[in-house]
């Protein structure tokens, strides 16, 4: 009736059971660790198991899970189907209304970060915007202003593709949306080819009035934390290769220029630091 899961390296404790299954609303919720990782996944499936379904999303998993990791994170791995009632709508459905949240503290600048819900986008895109209108304003070059707004640009399908993998973030900070980036585990666009030994930042961005208190240097500490956990030697991200600000800017955070490259007329220079 539900996919097999094998909980491996139990590194982590779990009440009342290594895996444990509840439906919320129509929504199976499967809670456990595998690969010594919390996980939450969720499935669509006519049948009601474990929790009673007029049951929090959060008070079920706080039931079923008690997950002890350095920084008491939670990891979504995945989607599990069973049922014929649409299990990825439902996923997004769940995911995008903060039911269940992962959220960590940025050391030392007063800001937490969280995967993005649907419900951030706005302010995810207002982030960017404000970053490309800075930079346009300044005399470089990045993203078009007005590119993430528009439905169907380019850019917007970038920022959808990293929600839809569930790797855009958005910081917070003084309660309000401050900064956000996207962390990949390959980018075939600027890195073809490249070993998987590293994670990459795309669309690292700052709105200008939380500039200067140190949330950029922060989000780039937490990726590099999340690409060391995950045993990847390096963190990588591309830039503009004619801006001496920005380039002095992530030398100053451990990273090396270690070439350019091009994608169609794009031209950015590629940067690295160990992790």
């Amino acid at each position: 009736m539900y996919p097999a899961i094998n909980a491996t390296r139990r590194t982590n404790p779990i009440t009342p059971a290594p895996m444990a299954i509840h439906t919320i609303h129509g929504v199976v919720v499967v809670v456990g660790v595998i690969d010594g990782l919390g996980v939450i996944t969720t499935c669509c499936a006519e049948a009601t198991v474990g929790a009673a379904s007029n049951r929090s999303v959060e008070t079920a998993v706080a039931a079923a899970v008690s997950v002890s990791l350095d920084r008491g994170e939670l990891t979504t791995r995945g989607i599990l189907s069973a049922g014929p009632c649409g299990a990825d709508e439902r996923t997004r459905d769940l995911r995008g209304s903060g039911a269940v949240e992962e959220r960590w503290d940025l050391d030392g600048v007063g800001a937490s970060l969280a995967r993005a819900t649907r419900q951030d986008i706005p302010f995810v895109i207002e982030i960017l915007e404000d970053a490309a209108r800075w930079v346009q304003s300044i005399g470089m070059e990045t993203w078009p202003p007005g590119s993430f707004a528009a439905e169907g640009s380019k850019e917007r399908g970038q920022l959808m593709q990293a929600f839809d993998q569930d790797v855009l973030y958005l910081a917070t900070m003084d309660a309000e949306p401050a900064g956000t980036m996207s962390l990949f585990d390959r980018d075939e666009r600027f890195w073809p080819g490249a070993p998987r030994d590293a994670l990459y930042v795309h669309k690292l961005a700052v709105r200008r009035r939380f500039a200067g208190r140190g949330l950029g240097a922060a989000l780039i500490r937490w990726a590099n934390d999340r690409a060391r956990e995950h045993g990847k030697g390096f963190l990588r991200l591309d830039t503009s290769p004619v801006d001496p600000g920005i380039l002095a800017y992530y030398q100053r955070l451990g990273f090396e220029r270690r070439d350019d490259a091009w994608d169609e007329d794009l031209h950015v220079a590629r940067l690295e630091r160990p992790t």
